[in-house]
């Protein structure tokens, strides 16, 4: 199971509504969920090192906002329950060894 399908199985056991399998982009992986009454995507991609101890899966959030809205920086108008809601999941985990958050320029 990919990261992405976790993720999805996770975010549907708190509640949250999200598509039903994630969709590949050449960076990674991405799917949609709500959190409230807004829809947002996850967005998923795996950073290789030579070293494989500082490998690392980096996960962050948009806004859905549609060619017109994304054009005009709404993607970036991110809810904070959505963040806090993937945040949680990751925190929680104990698969999951560190969780940071950052801004999308320490991207």
């Amino acid at each position: 199971m990919t990261v992405a399908r976790w993720l999805i199985l996770e975010l549907r056991s708190n509640g949250h509504a999200t598509d039903d399998r994630p969709e590949q982009e050449d960076f990674g992986w991405y799917f949609g969920f709500e959190a409230g009454d807004v829809k947002h995507d996850v967005v998923i991609a795996y950073r290789p090192e030579t070293d494989p101890g500082e490998s690392e899966w980096r996960c962050w959030i948009e806004r859905k906002a549609g060619l017109i809205g994304s054009i005009l920086g709404r993607r970036n108008h991110v809810e904070p329950d959505a963040v806090n809601a993937v945040f949680h999941i990751l925190r929680s985990a104990p698969i999951v060894s560190t969780v940071r958050l950052c801004s999308k320029n320490d991207l």
